[in-house]
């Protein structure tokens, strides 16, 4: 669970920009940064803030994460007809693999329970089961997804990701408040994309 405050690290990135007094950059500026931070971050990795519970499915193989959702990270069983009845595992494959094993498993006969699930590389808030679910009666499944973090209202709030990306959200935040002055300032555009490049290897 996050414990860090937002005014710590907005009061960080303060000191780092040397604008202790907030003359320069808000204090609103920069929560609005950390909040941006924090949603880019769970963009570029979905796992940095999941979610998970029972799914209902739709008929057919083609699914898509629950309403909000940015990005399926994990299946890890059947939950049954009504939600609440654990069931046997679902195992990850790819399209690849099951299609040379079973190459018309898009139109198998249907079940409610599900054996494999598949992720589609093109787009992550869809996914595929096998066997394909019936057009009534169609199964749950547990599912770990992500979403979009909430935001912190105000400074005094906790960051909403575990204090593990704190740097990463301090690193984005530098971007930003660079970036506010890099139409009149070619230093402040370079140390701008300088930071940027620190946030993105930070998420490797």
């Amino acid at each position: 669970m996050a414990n860090i405050l937002a005014s710590v690290i907005i009061a960080e990135c303060a000191t780092e920009v040397q604008d202790e007094s907030y003359d320069h950059w808000s204090q609103a500026e920069w929560l609005d940064y950390l909040n941006e931070a924090q949603r880019v971050i769970v963009i570029l990795k979905p796992k940095a803030y999941t979610t998970n519970g029972a799914t209902v499915l739709v008929a057919g193989a083609k699914q898509s994460v629950p309403t909000g959702g940015i990005a399926i990270a994990d299946i890890i069983c059947n939950m049954g007809t009504d939600g609440a009845t654990p069931g046997d595992i679902v195992l990850k494959t790819t399209r690849k693999e099951l299609s040379l094993i079973i190459p018309g498993w898009y139109s198998a006969t249907a079940s409610a329970t599900a054996q494999l699930w598949i992720p589609d590389e093109g787009d992550p808030k869809v996914f595929y089961v096998y066997p394909p679910q019936p057009d009534s009666g169609q199964g749950y499944l547990q599912e770990v997804y992500s979403i979009v973090p909430p935001e912190c209202a105000t400074a005094a709030a906790s960051i909403t990701l575990s204090d593990d990306w704190e740097p990463s959200i301090k690193r984005y935040m530098l971007h930003k408040a660079y970036a506010k002055d890099s139409d009149i300032s070619a230093v402040a555009k370079e140390v701008s994309v300088g930071w940027y490049s620190a946030f993105l290897g930070g998420l490797k």
